[in-house]
């Protein structure tokens, strides 16, 4: 857990709150979180900040929840802040909800995925948190329009308050196009190949069963996979890749810097996003490969669909269907590179509505009143 602080003179301040914050082992952990604290910081406020990163033994987690919440709690009572600002309100919620009983916050929370749509009986359990908080917060914040209309629908009363930011945005300097060849070159790969890539958590409905089925069906020996990401379903995923006899078809990456994670995306002909997770709030990942010289294939359901215009920006194929995703990808190799480039320029287009410098404006006109 970090606890961290930064000090200016007459300058707004900002209790920053979450569970989710990447770390140098898990650097795409909570990275919307980061980035928003960016912007803010960028823009003069103080932000103050506490916050639990990622650690997977049981003990460890369980104790930093405890500080976190006693932290929380202490901060908000004796500190007086301009914004109690909640990420993931879900859980990060629990000691605002308790402070605000005994001292009135002004409260923003920003909303990211299952903290709004459950995936299983945890998150059920804790939604009423989300609901709550979003009664008594003056602005909440969803990262797409798909959310916007999910978070009406459970609570109309919110709607006045509910303001749509896109986690931050990508940043340019961080993803951006770097020839080929080099980030071939980089990697070690072999330039014969041409690559379609997965860069995500080995999760439920995630959509990595998918890509491997995918790889099943494509035989073409001058194809190879690329496959970034870990998690829970790490187990099942070596299983299937066994069962299926791909190992030699994949190469497999657990985890890589962003700096890294943009050299696969320029490596890639092809960057498949099949998850079908319904708190699919954004997908970031999507719009961070359309910042590069990869094609963007996505399925056609959730956050993503917000963004992506199919045979303009970007390409859909059937959620779920395997069949729909190797059709997509043969038409896909099959453009030529004009048709292609047209892909990529139209995807720069886009992404001028999520660039860092416009959001920035954006996150400063939530807090000073404004939407």
């Amino acid at each position: 857990m970090i606890f961290g602080v930064q000090e200016g003179d007459n300058m707004k301040k900002i209790l920053l709150l979450s569970n989710m914050y990447p770390s140098k082992k898990f650097p795409h952990y909570g990275i919307f979180v980061k980035n928003t604290e960016n912007i803010l910081i960028e823009n003069n406020y103080i932000v103050k900040k506490v916050v639990i990163k990622k650690n997977d033994r049981k003990m460890i987690k369980l104790m930093s929840y405890f500080i976190y919440f006693f932290k929380s709690f202490f901060i908000m009572l004796i500190k007086k802040n301009d914004y109690i600002y909640v990420h993931y309100p879900s859980l990060s919620g629990i000691p605002v909800l308790v402070a605000n009983l005994f001292k009135r916050q002004n409260i923003i929370i920003n909303i990211h995925g299952n903290d709004l749509v459950p995936e299983n009986k945890k998150d059920h359990l804790f939604l009423s948190i989300t609901l709550k908080l979003s009664k008594c917060a003056s602005k909440v914040i969803v990262p797409s329009e798909y959310f916007k209309k999910i978070i009406v629908e459970k609570k109309t009363s919110v709607y006045e308050k509910v303001v749509v930011f896109p986690s931050g945005g990508v940043d340019s300097n961080t993803f951006n196009k770097i020839d080929k060849n080099v980030s071939l070159g980089y990697l070690g790969l072999d330039k014969c190949y041409q690559y379609i890539g997965y860069i995500g958590r080995i999760e439920p409905s995630k959509g990595w069963n998918v890509f491997l089925d995918m790889v099943n069906e494509i035989k073409d020996p001058c194809i190879k996979f690329i496959v970034v990401g870990s998690g829970t379903e790490d187990i099942k995923y070596e299983k299937k890749v066994k069962e299926l006899d791909l190992s030699d078809r994949i190469i497999k990456f657990d985890l890589l810097s962003q700096q890294e994670i943009n050299y696969i995306f320029n490596a890639l002909d092809i960057f498949v996003f099949p998850t079908f997770r319904k708190s699919e709030s954004l997908g970031l990942v999507g719009l961070e490969a359309m910042s590069t010289n990869a094609i963007l294939l996505s399925s056609d359901n959730y956050g993503p669909t917000s963004y992506i215009v199919d045979g303009v920006n970007g390409f859909l194929f059937k959620s779920k269907n395997v069949e729909s995703l190797v059709s997509e990808i043969y038409k896909i190799l099959s453009m030529s590179e004009s048709e292609l480039e047209m892909i990529r320029n139209n995807a720069e287009i886009t992404l001028q509505d999520f660039s860092i410098k416009k959001l920035s404006k954006k996150l400063v006109s939530i807090f000073e009143g404004d939407k």
